[in-house]
This record gives structure tokens, sequence and C-alpha cells, in this order.
């Protein structure tokens, strides 16, 4: 069963979605307004809802951000390696 996800009802009525969607256009960042809409829909179809900040407290949202903070830090090890890689290969 397909559901049709209202990307602009969740931007709408999710505050921090509306708040970060906000802040993008205000930057101009199409690229991160685009990425956020397609992670709005990977978020309903993986849990069935969008980000709520009242379900963590602080703590718990400090640590999933500091645990994000380390995967970014992964994916740029691997980003400059595959550039080395490439490098390597011409």
């Amino acid at each position: 069963m397909t559901t049709t996800i209202d990307i602009q009802a969740e931007l709408i009525g999710n505050p921090v979605l509306r708040q970060v969607y906000a802040m993008y256009r205000e930057q101009g960042d199409t690229r991160k307004m685009g990425i956020l809409e397609s992670q709005i829909v990977k978020g309903i179809e993986k849990y069935g809802h969008t980000v709520q900040y009242a379900e963590k407290t602080v703590e718990e949202w400090r640590q999933h951000r500091l645990e994000e903070e380390v995967d970014r830090d992964v994916y740029a090890v691997c980003e400059a390696m595959c550039e080395v890689h490439n490098q390597e290969g011409k």
C-alpha cells in the first residue's frame, strides 16, 4: 500500500521542520531544502512520522547529535579517501 506524503503539510505542521526549512530557504540552499524533503519522506516511510522534539530528553538529543557528528566525520574521511584513490587511478 503506497500513501502519498504531503511534504508541505509536514513542513507547515512540524515546528522543527518548519524552522530548518526556513533557515535553508533564507540561506538560499535549495540543495538542502530538497534533501530535507527527501528525509521527510524517508522518515515517514521508516518510522510512520517525522521528527518530534518531545520524544527525547535534551540529553538524549545531545547524544543523538554527537552520534550523527561522528557519522559525519566518518563520511568525510571516506570522501577524502575516495578522492585520493581516484587521483591515484589517473
